[in-house]
Parts: C-alpha cells; structure tokens; sequence
C-alpha cells in the first residue's frame, strides 16, 4: 500500500534515521490533509491519523484557483503535514494548498499522490520552497524524469 510506504518514509525521514523509537514520535507530529472534501472522504478512511483539509477558492468563469482555506486549521500549528490526493498536473492545488499549511503554522510539507504527471514541471510547485518531497507512483511519471523533490515508490502499473 504506497501511501502506508509514504508515511513509513516521511516518518523516518522526519526522524532522520530508521530507528523505531525516533519513528515513532515523529509520527505523533505528522498530521494528513486534504485539498478538497473529495479526496477527504475517499483517503480519510484509509490513514489513522489526524487531518485537516481544504476548501478551494475558485474563479468560476475561468477555472483557476485564487486560494484555500484550511479547515481544522488548528491541528495544523507545529506539526508536519503529508498532503494526500490521487492526481497532479501542475501542481496548483498543492502550491496553495502548502501556502495555506505555512500560514497556519505547518512545520514540513510532504505530497503524496498516485499519478503524478510531467507538467508538473511546468508549474510553480517544485521551485517555491513549500514541499520537501512529493511521493508517487510510477502510474505515469517516467523513471527518467529525475528530480530530487520526486521520489518514485515500488508500485508497478
């Protein structure tokens, strides 16, 4: 299961190193979040930990995100954050949605998402400073597009 993988990483990358007993507080500090309600209801049931999540702030005419709210922002002050959602294109939703951890006080960032695609380097979510890492599968990111922010988990697809 890679999101399982990908807590079992950021754990121990939060703890530096693999050891069990630094693992296991650094999970006390990592709370989920979601960017919308949609994907809320579809990981909220699969990950035993706390969340908040977002409410996007959309122009309607043409699309484009202007912002999100976090909601349960409270849980959010002094813990790092693993960002879960099923898809990234140019990474717009997970850029305001870092945006909006930082301002309420999320220590690192972490993204999951199962397809992860190429225009993501198109996009201002890897060169603005919000994310760590993004986690994924190799669904449809090639192995040859390399980047130390990406980190391809074992899933063959």
């Amino acid at each position: 299961d890679t999101i399982n993988d990908t807590i079992y990483k950021v754990t121990c990358e939060l703890a530096e190193h693999y050891d069990h007993n630094l693992r296991k507080e650094a999970e006390k500090t990592l709370i989920a979040f979601y960017p919308d309600e949609g994907s809320m209801k579809r990981y909220s049931g699969m990950i035993n930990m706390p969340y908040a999540f977002g409410m996007k702030k959309r122009d309607w005419e043409t699309g484009k995100i202007l912002g999100l709210d976090v909601m349960n922002a409270d849980l959010v002050k002094g813990k790092n954050v693993l960002i879960v959602d099923d898809i990234c294109s140019r990474g717009g939703t997970f850029f305001h949605s870092a945006k909006a951890l930082k301002s309420a006080g999320a220590n690192k960032i972490y993204l999951y998402v199962t397809h992860l695609e190429t225009t993501v380097f198109d996009g201002e979510l890897l060169n603005s400073g919000l994310v760590e890492k993004i986690y994924t599968t190799n669904s449809i990111f090639p192995k040859e597009k390399q980047s130390d922010m990406i980190e391809i988990l074992g899933m063959n697809y």
